[in-house]
């Protein structure tokens, strides 16, 4: 199996470990393109399960694709660290185990990433402005100052809890975001409403849909009610 299936292989890897909610064993199907034999298949299965936290790997020819069952639970908060980067040209960065590191750049612009989430696999035209290289003079980057920005922190400490918390606060700043946006809070009070529903919570193991599915209701229902009596 070439290096360029194996770093194709990696990638689909990440891309199917991002959308676990639940428990920390998971399983993901990948499809694996370019196998013409057992052979392949079985390089591809040795190759997948000495990726971190991969327990087993079932690779079939005829299928085109792996079955993983892999523990999400070795892919911590602390591995993902934030930086400020002013000339917002680059949007995110994966570190390998080798050192490399792969970046998603482009201009500036919403459209991207959102027209990206609802086409995906697919990539189709947006209409947007390349970036231009040469006139990028710099690409710098900085410490965030968690003063300045408190919700990065807030963040952090509920990746850390996991449980419901991750569910309470994507709710909770959805309402709150929409109240801004409708002239109903003030910018500054978006992260007040935020912290303080987080704190109120009282996480649990979320282990089947419903339990996220109340917590997130849950967060609304609070969240509304902060917001009712500062618009007051």
């Amino acid at each position: 199996m070439s290096k360029t299936m194996k770093t194709f292989l990696a990638l689909g890897l990440g891309l199917g470990l991002s959308g676990s909610l639940f428990a920390a064993e998971q399983k993901a199907t990948i499809k694996v393109y370019g196998m013409t034999c057992q052979m392949c298949a079985n390089g591809v299965a040795g190759s997948v399960k000495n990726l971190k936290g991969v327990k087993s790997a079932e690779v079939s020819v005829k299928e085109g694709q792996a079955v993983v069952v892999y523990d999400n639970a070795q892919v911590t908060v602390e591995q993902i660290k934030v930086v400020v980067h002013p000339e917002a040209i680059i949007h995110s960065m994966v570190e390998f185990t080798d050192g490399s590191i792969i970046a998603q750049l482009s201009i500036t612009d919403m459209r991207l990433p959102i027209q990206y989430a609802l086409t995906y696999p697919q990539r189709w035209q947006t209409g947007l402005d390349a970036v231009d290289f040469l006139n990028i003079k710099t690409l710098t980057f900085q410490r965030p100052d968690l003063e300045r920005f408190p919700a990065l922190s807030l963040a952090t400490q509920v990746g850390r809890k996991g449980g419901t918390f991750p569910s309470v606060l994507n709710a909770a700043d959805e309402e709150a975001v929409g109240a801004f946006l409708e002239g109903k809070l003030k910018f500054t009070d978006i992260y007040n409403v935020v912290e303080s529903v987080v704190r109120k919570h009282k996480s649990i193991a979320p282990s089947n849909l419903k339990a996220i599915y109340d917590a997130d209701l849950w967060a609304r229902e609070q969240a509304k009610s902060l917001i009712s009596r500062k618009a007051k």
